[in-house]
């Protein structure tokens, strides 16, 4: 028999807000890749997830065991991979980031491909209130009328030592 004056109450949530849980940088990438594969050929199976991030079957189906057994994926060996709503999520999101902040790096004078391969690193790793925060300046710059930054476009094969 329990003793019930030893039971540990939870706490009530004051308000708190819940973080997402959000896979590793490197889950987040197959969660993408699965999300490319799918948008083009209507179903994503691991040998193309493999093929696509230049990776071991081995590999992808730890990852595919791990990313299912966070809600991500449903996946079962030899049937497509489908992401999950919360998949679908996490893919919405990172491409919404990544559009963001493609645009703000290129508003600030960054080349449209520097400013790409950046956004692909940084969609991965900023907190969604600096996105936020960085989408509403934009929105804001445009809106006043501001457009562009006063900059000179960002070349790193012209930097100077």
């Amino acid at each position: 028999m329990v003793d019930s004056s030893r039971r540990k109450h939870k706490k009530p949530d004051r308000g708190r807000k819940t973080r997402l849980v959000v896979p590793s940088l490197p889950l987040q990438s197959y969660v993408k890749v699965i999300d490319d594969i799918t948008r083009d050929h209507g179903h994503a199976h691991a040998k193309a997830i493999a093929a696509k991030l230049g990776i071991s079957m081995p590999s992808v189906t730890e990852a595919l065991r791990n990313l299912s057994g966070k809600g991500f994926v449903t996946y079962c060996p030899r049937m497509p991979v489908t992401l999950t709503r919360q998949g679908q999520n996490l893919a919405q999101e990172l491409r919404h980031r990544h559009k963001i902040l493609a645009e703000f790096f290129t508003m600030i004078g960054c080349g449209s491909d520097l400013a790409r391969q950046t956004a692909c690193i940084v969609e991965h790793q900023i907190d969604a209130e600096i996105a936020r925060l960085i989408e509403k300046h934009m929105q804001e710059t445009a809106a006043g009328g501001l457009g562009k930054f006063e900059h000179e476009t960002y070349f790193p094969e012209q930097e100077r030592g």
